[in-house]
């Protein structure tokens, strides 16, 4: 391999048959320090279906990689340092990513009105933290989650910054209507925050509902903003 060539990314990570269809294939590269610059230049299988880059130090999803794997379904990115979801960061992607996970990119301070545009196949997002130091997350554009059409299960664990954002709004989850689980643990730090009687208006499917040590009173949860929820079955306060 001369220096002008590009590196073979099953040279340096885990390249194996998919569960789902041996002709397909699972990309795996994790907690390897630095391994982003490396696979940066990188080829990927066109056959990729599942890739996973969690541990590796991005700082941004990594649009070259995903341009190459046009059959991509599954993408794990977490536990990196990614700063910020632009808008179209995933449209090579977006007719078939059906599982998109982000949880603990701690560095995350901004995602772009257009970040999930075209993603009406994906099925599981998940935006969460593992612990709530050094979150930057304090805002959403209106309406980002409304070309999700699709989406079954959505994380926001410990994104305490975003709850200020929430507070009082309506229609965020609006677009959502086959949404059946919704994490929202560790969110609500302020006695201020309410969620108002049109805060999960849409979830009419929603089965599972997370919300799980947070600072809940009878001011600012009331009865009627569960009204919408006609298909709750578990609701873990």
């Amino acid at each position: 391999t001369t220096a002008q060539d590009p590196v073979d990314v099953c040279t340096i990570c885990t390249c194996l048959p998919a569960l789902e269809d041996e002709n397909d294939v699972s990309v795996t590269c994790e907690d390897i320090s630095g391994l982003a610059d490396t696979i940066a230049g990188a080829t990927f299988p066109a056959s990729t279906t599942s890739l996973r880059l969690s541990r590796i130090e991005l700082t941004a999803v990594p649009v070259d990689i995903l341009v190459q794997t046009p059959r991509l379904r599954h993408l794990d990115l977490t536990v990196n340092k990614i700063t910020a979801l632009e808008t179209d960061a995933f449209a090579s992607v977006k007719a078939t990513l059906s599982t998109l996970l982000l949880y603990a990119n701690t560095a995350l301070a901004k995602i772009e009105p257009g970040a999930f545009a075209g993603l009406a196949a994906l099925e599981v997002l998940e935006l969460g933290n593992l612990a709530s130091s050094n979150l930057r997350l304090s805002s959403i554009p209106d309406g980002v989650f409304d070309e999700l059409v699709s989406l079954k299960k959505l994380n926001l664990d410990r994104l305490r910054r975003l709850s200020t954002h929430f507070a009082g709004a309506a229609n965020v989850f609006a677009q959502l209507g086959a949404l059946e689980e919704l994490g929202m643990n560790q969110m609500v730090t302020s006695r201020g925050f309410n969620m108002g009687t049109e805060f999960f208006e849409g979830l009419g499917n929603l089965k599972t509902l997370r919300l799980q040590s947070n600072r809940l009173t009878a001011d600012n949860f009331g009865v009627d903003c569960l009204k919408p929820l006609k298909s709750l079955e578990v609701l873990e306060p």
